[in-house]
């Protein structure tokens, strides 16, 4: 299933790109400040850590790793709807 990009950006990139929208790697879709608007945690991370870097301007995930080391594989991922709903 392909979900449509709520501000189209991917969608007019990959019309320049002159591929359909379904051929477009993630990495090619994500905007380019992507890693600036995620913060690394481990597992062991506080609530009130998490929700602190959430309030950073322009952070809008937290991706959770074992030891919070960007070069570990990621085991998950906190948005500010988790902090709300499940934390």
């Amino acid at each position: 299933m392909t979900v449509p990009p709520r501000d189209g950006a991917a969608q007019a990139l990959a019309e320049r790109a002159g591929r359909p929208l379904g051929a477009l790697t993630v990495a090619e879709a994500l905007p380019t400040d992507a890693a600036e608007r995620t913060a690394l945690v481990s597992p062991d991370t506080s609530r009130e850590a998490v929700a602190d870097l959430l309030r950073r301007p322009g952070v809008i995930a937290c991706l959770v790793r074992a030891m919070g080391k960007s070069n570990e594989p990621p085991i998950g991922i906190i948005t500010h709807a988790d902090l709300l709903y499940r934390m």
